[in-house]
């Protein structure tokens, strides 16, 4: 009870905060230590007031509570960290747009964030351990699928060419086939599907090795997919991908991992996708990213530098504050309509189309975009999960929906980790969740849901082929 009082208490007092305007319109270093110094306090309480009770919960640090906390604490706040210990200045235009909306957005930001930790809090795990009866092993016949999956990585391979292997020429507009994303789609939703039959088959607990072994041919075809991804400069499909995957051997093995263990991981990923992202942004090679010879003029310091790249994304929220509503009205659900019509496969074309809705309004990254480098961009700023909800419904908007974002993601957590869930449907959501954790602080919340109803489809037709199994059901 103590941990969402306090939570509650600092999310009302920065929500008066910036409805009433009760902030400075200049930058303010004292006040910007203020709400920073409160972003921890709630943070601290999250983290050790009321803690769960549930085992599962309490021992495992891996999971989309933890992993979204760390995605979301980077891209939306390292900035303003390092603005207050002093790496950066406030005249930085290309992360804050300009000094008089940086408070603004901090405020904007930390609403997000308690709202998330007070719509967490909200749920309480119950302390006994549900136990369900487990499936019996090997009862899916993989092979279909193993099959399409293949299929689909050369199908991917077909499609691929020298332009998309540069990793400088990400998000400048390369000239790939129509086919590529397509391709890309049916290889990563068919190996999910495969991690997630793999799950309801395999109730025995087995070391890292020997899980990963039960992939057999499928998981070379998996690591070469991302190496060529790799090199394409694409750092989304490495994170949720590999995510996905050891999601598997978390769930079927209640694998509890340290802090520390978790930490280090996290760090060398990081510094890994940073790598990457100098790559891609500023076309150099991969010895001048490695070494840091390479100046970067729109963050040239942080506190800790291996993520100062991710957290250049603050630059969306910034901008959303500074247009909308003074410039643009904003948006009544457009966006969140277009980020759930992308669930249904043609939907989203079929609506935009028939609706007549301009191009710079199919998605908050486009339209963020537009709002930043004009009509003729020739890379993309993206989005984020804060600015796209704010772009929608304003501050109320990222009050409410953050609390219910929370609320069910903890939910959805507790029955699947905590009381070891084997509804296929409830292990689904979560394991894309889980996949998309750290991703989607620079995305939307929707975003795992995407590819929901392409797993549904590949673990259908893996069911449809297993004609044995079907009839034993029916009788």
């Amino acid at each position: 009870m103590l941990k969402k009082i306090i939570i509650f208490l600092i999310l009302l007092f920065e929500v008066y905060l910036f409805i009433t305007k009760r902030y400075p319109d200049y930058y303010d270093k004292d006040f910007l230590w203020l709400i920073i110094i409160l972003n921890i306090v709630s943070l601290l309480s999250f983290a050790f007031l009321d803690r769960d009770k549930n085992i599962n919960l309490k021992n495992n640090k891996v999971k989309f509570t933890v992993l979204f906390l760390i995605g979301f604490l980077i891209v939306s706040f390292q900035p303003f960290v390092d603005l207050a210990l002093g790496y950066l200045e406030p005249s930085n235009h290309y992360l804050f747009i300009r000094s008089g909306i940086i408070l603004k957005t901090l405020l904007c930001a930390s609403i997000a964030l308690n709202s998330y930790l007070f719509g967490t809090s909200l749920f309480k795990a119950k302390k006994v351990i549900i136990q369900q009866e487990k499936p019996l092993r090997r009862i899916i016949n993989i092979r279909t699928l193993k099959v399409i999956n293949v299929l689909s990585f050369f199908f991917f391979l077909s499609q691929i060419n020298s332009s998309f292997l540069d990793a400088n020429t990400y998000g400048s507009g390369r000239k790939t086939s129509f086919l590529l994303g397509y391709s890309m789609l049916l290889f990563e939703t068919s190996f999910i599907a495969l991690i997630l039959i793999m799950i309801i088959n395999n109730g025995k607990k087995s070391n890292f090795f020997n899980y990963l072994k039960q992939y057999g041919y499928s998981l070379i075809f998996f690591v070469l997919y991302l190496i060529i991804i790799l090199f394409s400069g694409d750092r989304g499909p490495i994170i949720y991908l590999s995510l996905a995957l050891f999601f598997g051997y978390i769930y079927l093995n209640n694998v509890s991992i340290s802090s520390s263990k978790l930490i280090s991981v996290i760090i060398i990923g990081s510094m890994l996708m940073t790598i990457l992202g100098m790559i891609r942004r500023t076309g150099v090679t991969l010895d001048s990213a490695i070494n840091s010879k390479i100046e970067n003029n729109y963050y040239p310091d942080s506190f800790f530098p291996m993520t100062k790249e991710l957290a250049t994304s603050v630059l969306t929220i910034s901008t959303a504050v500074n247009k909308v509503p003074s410039r643009y009205d904003h948006f009544y659900g457009l966006f969140m309509f277009q980020n759930f019509s992308v669930i249904i496969p043609g939907l989203n074309s079929f609506l935009n189309s028939r609706l007549g809705i301009d191009t710079n309004f199919f998605s908050s990254s486009v339209f963020l975009t537009y709002l930043s480098l004009g009509s003729n961009a020739k890379w993309g700023v993206g989005t984020s999960a804060i600015a796209d909800v704010y772009l929608d419904f304003g501050i109320l908007g990222v009050i409410v929906i953050f609390i219910i974002f929370g609320y069910l993601t903890k939910k959805t957590e507790a029955y699947v980790l905590g009381y070891n869930s084997t509804n296929f449907l409830l292990v689904a959501i979560y394991l894309l969740f889980f996949s998309f954790s750290i991703y989607i602080a620079r995305s939307n919340i929707v975003v795992p849901l995407t590819k929901l109803t392409y797993v549904l489809f590949f673990y259908v037709l893996t069911l449809a082929s297993n004609k044995k199994i079907i009839k034993k059901w029916i009788n």
